[in-house]
């Protein structure tokens, strides 16, 4: 109730203040979190405007993160609409991937055009960065395939080299996860035309290896996949 009464009586500037603030943004995401509603929703209406600068800050990324679960869907999407643009720049950034990843997963997949225009030129690139590894996951759990088609293509004409990446080989297994049949089959087909004994004691193409197996011995499209299984296991035991 204290924190509430604090942030009703704040105006926009130092309510933006308690949002970059260590002890602040604490009580700000409490009160988005279980305040009233009419103060919660005065409080987000107050981020309006600010959301990219707090987007890359430490305590204020957190704020954000919270107000895009718990706005209405209408304000949902202004805060959102306020980092179009800046989309790769937030991606990149240590704080700013965060958002971006909570915009993915808050946003119906109708508002999210904006978001997946900005990473697709450069999906490739954030496939195999340390942060923006994570934004494209996360475009692949909540994303139509027809959606984020062109994100697929990118990522897989460059699988060989992403499957040996420290960061492109997490990106391959959860596509290999939440991909399509022949999506899952492209990758597979890259690993199997690869020398398997290089992939095998490489360390991030290891695992990709390791999930091909899993997912077309025990996964949904297993049987769909089982000459790939078969050309696996034969690259495999060959002498």
């Amino acid at each position: 109730a204290a924190a509430a009464a604090a942030v009703s009586a704040a105006d926009k500037m130092e309510l933006l203040a308690m949002a970059c603030d260590a002890e602040g943004h604490a009580a700000l995401i409490a009160l988005l979190s279980e305040g009233e509603a009419s103060s919660a929703q005065a409080a987000t209406q107050n981020l309006r405007g600010a959301v990219l600068r707090l987007s890359t800050d430490r305590n204020g990324c957190r704020v954000v993160q919270k107000a895009l679960e718990v706005a209405p869907r209408d304000l949902q999407i202004q805060l959102a609409l306020e980092l179009r643009g800046s989309i790769m720049g937030c991606v990149e950034h240590m704080h700013g991937n965060f958002v971006i990843q909570k915009v993915i997963e808050r946003l119906p997949q109708s508002a999210l055009g904006f978001v997946v225009e900005e990473i697709e030129g450069q999906a490739e690139y954030l496939a195999s960065h340390m942060y923006g590894c994570r934004a494209v996951q996360r475009l692949f759990e909540h994303c139509s395939q027809a959606q984020i088609r062109g994100v697929l293509d990118r990522v897989l004409l460059r699988a060989a080299r992403l499957a040996r990446d420290t960061y492109g080989n997490n990106v391959l297994r959860h596509l290999l996860e939440h991909g399509s049949v022949d999506d899952k089959r492209r990758i597979i087909d890259v690993m199997c035309a690869g020398d398997i004994v290089e992939l095998a004691q490489n360390k991030s193409s290891s695992l990709v290896l390791e999930r091909c197996l899993q997912v077309a011995t025990f996964g949904e499209h297993a049987a769909a996949l089982s000459a790939q299984r078969a050309s696996l296991v034969a690259a495999v035991l060959a002498p």
